[in-house]
């Protein structure tokens, strides 16, 4: 398999929200790094965090690969997309109007 064909079949298992699939492409020291929150997820029992939790599947501006599986993968969602995983999208007033009174 190419590294292409590694990572096309990384994020459709991303996508079906397959966490122990995700996590076997990860090696066992790999790292899941979710920029948008500065929080770096390690190891077999963190990588599948922010998918399986937070997001629909990751949207990826780098990753590494070491040994054939994910070493490094730097996940930069877009704002829209946590906006729309939140709610805040559909309610974009009452979230605004919440935000002024604070």
């Amino acid at each position: 398999m190419t590294n292409e064909e590694f990572i096309r079949q990384a994020y459709a298992t991303a996508e079906v929200k397959d966490i122990p699939a995700w996590v076997a492409c990860f090696n066992p020291d790999g790292a899941f790094v979710h920029e948008s929150i500065g929080v770096t997820y390690r190891g077999p029992s963190e990588v599948g965090k922010p998918t399986g939790n937070r997001m629909d599947a990751p949207c990826c501006d780098g990753f590494r690969l070491e040994d054939g599986r994910i070493q490094l993968f730097d996940c930069y969602p877009s704002g829209t997309v946590i906006l729309g995983q939140l709610g805040v999208l559909g309610n974009l007033g009452d979230a605004l109007q919440q935000q002024a009174t604070v």
